[in-house]
């Protein structure tokens, strides 16, 4: 029978941060998961944590691949669940209960393609990715995290995560699914992740160069009928040097919604 949830970790020599993961997951209703771990050849003891707790893991492997996007695609095209979360090693499930009170949104009526609820940092309790009321806004400004979204897994299966990005493949897939494919994404309020402190996302020059493509890629797509918000936001920040408008989406995308609302 096919499961809700597909669970997806990657992880490459992380064994204690691995455990920890695989630790939050088990504690899970069984019934609601499948669970998948891709190793990118860890020379640590990551393998013998598998091992461990092999028997609640319906998919892993060890072995080399191209990085974290590649590993996740890996993971993707062995999952079989209806939506897909990608937990990766020394991230946890909030609470023992997380995928129970998912379940109840993603099993009624009009369920979106793409959930997203809260995921708070390890070292601070806060948002990692503080909401937005316009979806559109929220993925140019600040994002989503994918430790805390469910994906319906054919858009996923459609759209694997460009592995040219190499730091912000998954917000290029929500800014492509959302607002260039039409595709619905919801917010809740359920606490659904520990995120540990931030790991490549905090290489800023990196992540300016990738965010500046996908602007002029969003720009292409974006209807002004549907976001016009964000279409304007967007309009606004092309009129700067290119070298500047990742800059302006990181620093001015709130005072831009202030501004708006006065």
């Amino acid at each position: 029978m096919q499961k809700l949830f597909s669970i997806i970790t990657i992880n490459w020599n992380d064994a204690k941060g691995l455990r920890k993961t695989i630790e939050s997951v088990v504690a899970q209703d069984r019934n609601l998961y499948e669970f998948i771990i891709v190793d990118g050849a860890s020379t640590d003891n990551s393998v013998d944590v598998i091992r461990h707790y092999e028997d609640s893991i319906d998919w892993w492997c060890s072995e080399p691949d191209g990085g974290i996007y590649d590993a996740q695609n890996k993971g993707t095209r062995q999952a079989n669940g209806k939506y897909l979360l990608f937990l990766n090693s020394g991230d946890s499930l909030y609470d023992a209960h997380v995928l129970e009170k998912v379940a109840t949104i993603l099993t009624a009526p009009d369920t979106p393609d793409i959930l997203n609820g809260w995921s708070i940092m390890e070292d601070s309790g806060l948002p990692a990715f503080p909401h937005q009321k316009s979806a559109a806004l929220q993925l140019i400004w600040n994002g989503i995290g994918h430790q805390a979204t469910f994906i319906r897994r054919e858009l996923q299966e459609a759209r694997p995560y460009e592995e040219r990005f190499r730091i912000c493949a998954d917000k290029n897939f929500f800014l492509q699914t959302v607002i260039g494919d039409g595709k619905t994404l919801r917010f809740t309020d359920l606490r659904i992740n520990k995120q540990a402190p931030w790991g490549t996302c905090s290489n800023r020059e990196k992540l300016l160069e990738e965010l500046g493509i996908m602007v002029e890629e969003t720009w292409q797509r974006i209807s002004w009928r549907r976001f016009p918000l964000a279409t304007s936001f967007l309009a606004l920040t092309r009129l700067l040097p290119k070298h500047l408008r990742a800059v302006f989406v990181l620093k001015c995308g709130g005072t831009f919604q202030k501004v708006l609302k006065t």
